[in-house]
């Protein structure tokens, strides 16, 4: 219960950190005086801080998928990124089936995305033993920070706010 509490309190400042942000500009947009304050840096968030943004991101998605046609939505790339941001972020690598599941694209199709990813250094394909025939693939260092960058940036506060709601509630 502690540690739902903290993660809520933690939502809530960076909330604030946002509407305070949004106060500012305002209040230059009005011209009116600013009042002085010492500039506030958004908190660094780990991963597994924000894996229910992703989460809500994918669930949306999904979400999407019973409403619009599929030749609507053809973002696999997206699907695989969102879904590897979540397990790499866990500390739990995937297998390129289930990669392949987890974006409802085909194992073909996943292969080519998958390739492009680890070509352009976004993620690594590891064994878990040196004799395994087993591939899992997690992304890199730099492609967990850009996710993350991504899903601060981009957060809607709503979004987080529900995932958070779902995750400790």
């Amino acid at each position: 219960m502690i540690e739902k509490t903290r993660d809520y309190v933690t939502v809530l400042r960076q909330q604030a950190t946002q509407l305070n942000e949004l106060a500012d500009t305002l209040e230059k947009d009005l011209g009116c005086a600013a009042r002085p304050t010492k500039p506030a840096s958004a908190p660094k968030v780990s991963p597994v801080e924000l894996v229910p943004v992703a989460q809500a991101m994918f669930s949306l998605r999904r979400r999407r998928e019973k409403i619009l046609p599929p030749k609507f939505l053809g973002e696999p790339m997206w699907d695989l990124l969102l879904h590897l941001f979540e397990r790499t972020a866990n500390d739990h690598p995937v297998s390129i089936t289930k990669a392949s599941y987890a974006a409802h694209v085909p194992p073909t199709t996943a292969l080519r995305a998958i390739s492009v990813m680890e070509n352009e250094g976004y993620l690594v394909r590891t064994k878990p033993c040196a004799n395994s025939r087993n591939v899992q693939l997690k992304l890199t260092d730099n492609a967990m920070d850009a996710m993350c960058s991504y899903l601060q940036s981009s957060d809607p506060p709503r979004l987080y706010t529900e995932a958070l709601v779902r995750r400790i509630g």
